[in-house]
């Protein structure tokens, strides 16, 4: 099939092409394959990716990284109903040579510390943390709102924004912090989104920070 960065270039059913071994381990541990090939797209971290990142993320994440027609109902769709068929055309995908100038890594080294405190006040984060989150998200790189609502969780979502905007941390503390402290992690995410401004094409408007934030500890 010739090389098109609108479509896939592999059927969802060509589970047999990246060979034996990889479909038994896409149907057997869906999870894994699904984490191994989010890092594989990203370079993120495998471990972070198995305990945090289901594989319907995976699928979102590489299409729309990727440029690929489609939307988030198909995503879910897919994700739910044919986990291992997207893993392992997920896999055919970041196989073809052409994608590879495409990929955007995702880990860096952050420098910057958080300007928004951990423990903010945020009644709405509070009181509906999912929506709060979904349209954290959703403001600092356009996502779908109801996706990220259905489907990224505090951990993931603390680790998109903190990349993005090269805040200092790992994936340690992200796993940890949006899995104990959810609202806190929330909170913190919509004020640095709000204080930062949206990601455009790889990077984000920055706004100074304030004459409050500017020297401030390092806020976890």
């Amino acid at each position: 099939m010739a090389f098109n960065s609108r479509e896939w270039n592999n059927g969802l059913f060509d589970v047999c092409k990246p060979g034996a071994g990889a479909c038994c381990y896409a149907f057997c541990c869906t999870p894994c394959a699904a984490a191994q090939q989010r890092t594989t797209y990203d370079t993120s971290n495998c471990f972070f990716n198995a305990l945090c990142v289901n594989p319907l993320v995976v699928g979102n994440l590489v299409r729309e990284g990727y440029g690929i027609e489609g939307g988030c109902v198909g995503d879910i769709l897919t994700g739910l109903c044919c986990g291992p068929c997207s893993v392992l055309r997920i896999q055919n995908e970041n196989a073809v040579p052409q994608r590879e100038s495409q990929r955007q890594p995702a880990a860096t080294l952050g420098q910057e510390a958080w300007r928004a405190p951990f423990f903010a006040c945020d009644c709405y984060a509070c009181c509906c943390p999912m929506c709060a989150g979904a349209q954290a998200r959703t403001d600092y790189d356009g996502s779908n709102c109801l996706f990220n609502a259905l489907c990224i969780n505090g951990a993931l979502l603390r680790s998109i924004v903190r990349e993005g905007y090269g805040i200092e941390g790992n994936w340690v503390m992200d796993c940890l912090l949006g899995s104990c402290f959810a609202p806190c992690v929330i909170c913190q995410v919509r004020q640095e989104v709000q204080m930062r401004g949206p990601k455009k094409n790889g990077s984000y408007a920055a706004m100074p920070a304030s004459p409050q934030t500017m020297g401030s500890p390092n806020r976890l």
